[in-house]
């Protein structure tokens, strides 16, 4: 995530994936590790080889200052489920 602002604590990433298995992705549920994140993620199922994005979103307003690492956990039909993406970064004071 980089260096996050305390004036400007919200912010969404857009994650694109490409379903690498040999029959049709289906996302079944999104698990972040706080109520501070919150994700968008396709509902139908992704064909092989095609593209899918995830928007995640993470709203630290009121965090304290300090480094910070969130966590979302991506449960589908993959044999290698859950996914899970961290997203990382430092919360600073904006001078």
């Amino acid at each position: 995530m980089g260096t996050i602002y305390t004036d400007s604590a919200k912010r969404t990433y857009v994650i694109p994936f490409i379903n690498k298995g040999k029959v049709p992705l289906k996302i079944k549920e999104a698990r972040p590790d706080c109520t501070c994140t919150f994700v968008e993620y396709p509902r139908e199922k992704i064909a092989p080889h095609q593209q899918g994005v995830l928007h995640i979103t993470v709203d630290m307003t009121g965090f304290l200052p300090g480094d910070v690492e969130k966590k979302v956990g991506i449960y589908s039909n993959s044999k290698k489920s859950p996914v899970v993406i961290y997203l990382k970064g430092k919360i600073v004071r904006k001078e």
